[in-house]
């Protein structure tokens, strides 16, 4: 979204490209460019028409990833466009299989383009310090691909065989798994419960694990008044840019979880859970920065 002329409607454009598959509508201002920018946008559940209503300074630019409702026939609305923007020409119009009766016949597939991804310490990096909930769904099913499929008679790229593997992870920390449930790699569900123990001990464990794996993780997470989803957050004051943490969001729902050194330097891990509240979520939040800004400030022994 970009502002033009005070009192006169931003500018919005979205990729990849402006497929028919989401519709957006303008209902934006521009403000003066000294004004602060207010960042609002609307739509009815699973529906992807996308109001915008956001104050856009003037000569600025505002930027925001949002989700879609049916990923796979957003990507196939966004092929078919590519492939008439370079003249190739496709028949028919763009169809989820799950809404058809064909049933696909895989012995016959072929592969036509093989992709090798960055390492998973950085995908790991997207996950955390941009809370991308499509990224941590997929590694989810990553991880029963590579590590669980051998083992069940079910396809290795599931979220069931992903969550097999997490669980063992979630053992080896002193968990108890009968309290923890998951099903899916996002947490956008809100059939997953887990504790806010079973979380500390999770964190601990990652702590102490061996190099690589242990620096992969903390530095993934986003520093407090620095960068990813805490760059907002802890402007001021101890914490800041010593926080590394993970935040948790649905309606009604706010969580922080990672590690914050005390005034002496020790580390500590701290998870934070808010459910059922009434209150606006910036509310909540303001306490837990506060909550973490006197861990930050204890003087320990």
């Amino acid at each position: 979204v970009g502002g033009t002329v005070p009192g006169e409607p931003a500018t919005i454009s979205w990729r990849p490209l402006n497929t028919s598959h989401v519709t957006v509508e303008n209902a934006t201002h521009t403000v003066t460019a000294d004004s602060l920018a207010d960042e609002r946008y609307s739509r009815q559940r699973a529906q992807n028409h996308i109001v915008v209503s956001s104050d856009v300074a003037a000569g600025s630019t505002d930027r925001e990833s949002l989700s879609v409702t049916n990923p796979t026939l957003f990507f196939v609305h966004v092929l078919r466009d590519v492939l008439e923007d370079v003249g190739i020409s496709v028949n028919g119009y763009p169809r989820d299989i799950d809404d058809t009766t064909l049933e696909p016949d895989y012995e016959q597939l072929r592969v036509v383009i093989r992709h090798e991804s960055e390492p998973l310490a950085e995908l790991v990096g997207v996950v955390n310090k941009r809370s991308h909930n499509l990224y941590a769904d997929q590694l989810m099913k990553v991880l029963g691909t590579r590590l669980a499929a051998d083992e069940t008679d079910e396809p290795g790229g599931s979220a069931d065989n992903g969550i097999k593997v997490a669980a063992r992870v979630w053992g080896a920390a002193g968990v108890d798994t009968s309290t923890v449930n998951l099903v899916d790699g996002s947490g956008l569900s809100r059939y997953n419960l887990t504790s806010a123990r079973a979380t500390a001990a999770l964190l601990t464990y990652m702590w102490t694990r061996p190099e690589p794996v242990r620096s992969a993780f903390i530095s993934s997470l986003p520093i407090g008044g620095i960068d990813g989803t805490l760059s907002g957050r802890y402007p001021e004051g101890r914490a800041r840019g010593l926080v590394r943490a993970k935040t948790g969001t649905l309606s009604n729902v706010s969580a922080l979880g990672g590690y914050v050194n005390t005034a002496r330097g020790t580390p500590l891990a701290f998870t934070i859970m808010s459910n059922g509240f009434v209150v606006e979520t910036s509310e909540i939040r303001a306490v837990q920065d506060e909550v973490v800004s006197i861990l930050a400030s204890v003087f320990d022994r």
